[in-house]
């Protein structure tokens, strides 16, 4: 089974978008759970109803998808942005996906579109997400540089066993403005020897930095915070250019 988490902090329009998918628990005979997580509230939608659950202070992403995730109880955890949208059968082939490979496998949503309400359930693979190389000392970490337009690698938008998160720690909670957790993660999870998959597509739903729910000063100055902590958290990993 699979529990679905989705982070919603300070996202009304995001909030009320998840809080309907009613029929969502019905389409994936899978799907144990949604809990959509919000800075100091938590909503369960399963087949037994809509619970509100405790009530918590979730001041960043990072820290609301690690507090969802401590409620789960399946066996399998997935993360999705709550910006995006993603066809019921793509949940389908990444639940596939995972079940199919080794005890570790965890598969990432290879490609997000912008501005493109076509949601597809056919398969993409993409390239792999990170980055680590073989070295004289050990592996490397070399982040790419993603140019292509019109589209970005989901990193944050994965599947996984839940162990296996347990087992990394879960999402880093130093990580306390925009951007960088989903990296830290699956940086983590490869480091773990995580079999790391990329597949399938999902859209968003609106992506303007008006949409955006930033703490602190501008998105830019959000993502190059969070960046120094990742390259600190990294650094004797990281391939200069």
């Amino acid at each position: 089974m699979l529990d679905l988490v989705i982070a919603c902090v300070n996202r009304p329009d995001d909030w009320h978008f998840w809080s309907r998918q009613s029929d969502l628990i019905q389409r994936l005979p899978m799907l144990r759970s949604l809990l959509l997580v919000g800075a100091s509230r938590v909503l369960e939608r399963s087949r037994g109803g809509v619970r509100h659950l405790q009530a918590l202070q979730a001041s960043s992403k990072a820290l609301a998808l690690r507090k969802g995730s401590a409620l789960a109880r399946a066996e399998w955890l997935m993360f999705l942005d709550c910006d995006l949208r993603i066809a019921p059968g793509m949940i389908r082939r990444l639940y596939g996906a995972c079940q199919t490979g080794a005890p570790w496998r965890c598969v990432h949503i290879a490609r997000v579109v912008e501005s493109d309400r076509q949601l597809r359930a056919a398969a993409f693979s993409g390239q792999r997400p990170v980055l680590l190389w073989p070295g004289p000392g050990g592996p490397r970490l070399q982040l790419e540089a993603w140019r292509s337009v019109g589209w970005r690698p989901g990193f944050g938008n994965l599947m996984m066993p839940r162990q296996l998160y347990t087992a990394v720690g879960g999402h880093d909670p130093a990580y306390t403005h925009y951007g960088w957790e989903d990296l830290d993660l699956i940086t983590s999870l490869s480091l773990a020897g995580a079999d790391v998959q990329s597949l399938g597509q999902a859209c968003h739903r609106s992506h303007g930095d008006g949409q955006r729910h930033l703490i602190g000063g501008s998105r830019r100055a959000s993502v190059q915070l969070m960046r120094a902590v990742f390259e600190a958290k990294f650094s004797d990993l990281l391939e200069r250019d």
